[in-house]
């Protein structure tokens, strides 16, 4: 049985045990909006209180994963623009905190570029599996922003304090290769590795006792 509500900004399959979450707007670039952070907090949620699902798959449909906060929304809220952000960050919140305590774990597959909030949104997967081509980048200070979505604290447990700081105030891009060096399981893989190898990954969890990650 699939989810109990219908997504307009991903897909969201379920089937023997392995939910698989697809980021489908690739032609604005996957972004984050009021829309994609109400529809996935509302996904989650339910993933994460479901017994029949063992294990979650998140991807990206298009050349982006995604390019983090819809900007061009954004504008045009002038001063509506801090009511608008905390609407859109606390669905956004919600559902990253619940991706990091589920019990299922989660696989990110990152085949094209990584900006902003999405960043976090990668960072809190269990497993993440990118490209070799993928550029994992904040943009949060060229805006004037400070960084959202959890990232100062997914982004932090994974690539320590100093490199997280640098990656803040100077807006660096995180190379994969230190990435491949964090904790958790990550590898750079060429595009068509990336294409059969995270399914297997995220399928093998299936199999796990439900209490074995320590959740």
């Amino acid at each position: 049985m699939d989810l109990a509500i219908s997504t307009k900004t991903f897909d969201c399959t379920i089937s023997d045990g392995l939910a698989h979450i697809v980021l489908n707007r690739p032609d604005r670039g996957n972004p984050i909006d009021g829309e994609f952070c109400r529809e996935f907090s509302l996904c989650i949620a339910e993933l994460s209180e479901r017994a029949d699902v063992r294990s979650v798959l998140l991807s990206a449909r298009g050349r982006l994963f995604s390019v983090g906060g819809d900007l061009m929304s954004l504008v045009k809220q002038e001063d509506a623009l801090p009511r608008t952000i905390k609407a859109w960050t606390a669905d956004l919140h919600a559902a990253i905190a619940r991706m990091v305590r589920m019990r299922a774990p989660v696989v990110a597959a990152i085949s094209g570029n990584v900006a902003g909030g999405s960043v976090s949104l990668m960072a809190a997967a269990d497993l993440v599996v990118i490209a070799e081509s993928a550029r994992i980048s904040s943009a949060f200070a060229k805006i004037g922003f400070s960084p959202d979505s959890g990232s100062t604290t997914t982004v932090t447990r994974r690539i320590g304090v100093a490199r997280a700081r640098r990656r803040c105030h100077l807006d660096r891009s995180i190379p994969r290769s230190p990435t491949v060096r964090c904790k958790a399981r990550r590898s750079g893989w060429r595009g068509s590795w990336l294409r059969v190898l995270p399914r297997p990954m995220a399928r093998s969890s299936v199999c796990f006792p439900r209490r074995s990650t320590g959740r």
